[in-house]
């Protein structure tokens, strides 16, 4: 006790500002864990939102007409199904990340033509692309979270 004593009674002033220094430091590393930590949460959760919607667009490509039913019903309603997942998946996106969601609609494959020589594509087309687009989202979490 009497040691503990003797600590806190002579002491200087650079020995305080020292241990404040120190404090300072020890205070700034621990506000840098804890950001990276929330960051690292925030993208985990992105992330499993990105995974149970391509698990939807999965489903959408696995239940897919045939091209011989492309008038049926069921067709008209899966061409929905298939525009509703890519406005949804989008707009979710756009609240977390202005680049995914851009690099979400981005199609390579369309050509720089005359606008009327631009054929609409298929929405199985259009699907195919934009899961392809969500997996390299899904990919690289850093460069677009």
């Amino acid at each position: 006790m009497n040691t503990l004593a003797h600590l806190f009674t002579e002491y200087r002033p650079v020995d305080m500002m020292i241990l404040l220094l120190e404090i300072l430091v020890l205070l700034m590393i621990a506000g840098q864990v804890g950001a990276r930590t929330l960051h690292k949460r925030t993208v985990n959760k992105r992330l499993m939102d990105l995974f149970y919607a391509m698990a939807e667009g999965q489903e959408l490509q696995a239940i897919a007409p045939h091209r011989t039913d492309e008038r049926s019903a069921s067709s008209g309603k899966w061409r929905q199904s298939v525009q509703e997942w890519i406005t949804q998946t989008g707009k979710m996106l756009e609240r977390s990340s202005a680049q995914a969601a851009i690099s979400f609609i981005h199609n390579p494959d369309l050509t720089l033509t005359h606008p009327s020589g631009i054929a609409a594509p298929s929405e199985y087309e259009s699907l195919v692309v934009r899961l392809n687009n969500l997996r390299g989202i899904i990919e690289h979490p850093d460069a677009y979270f």
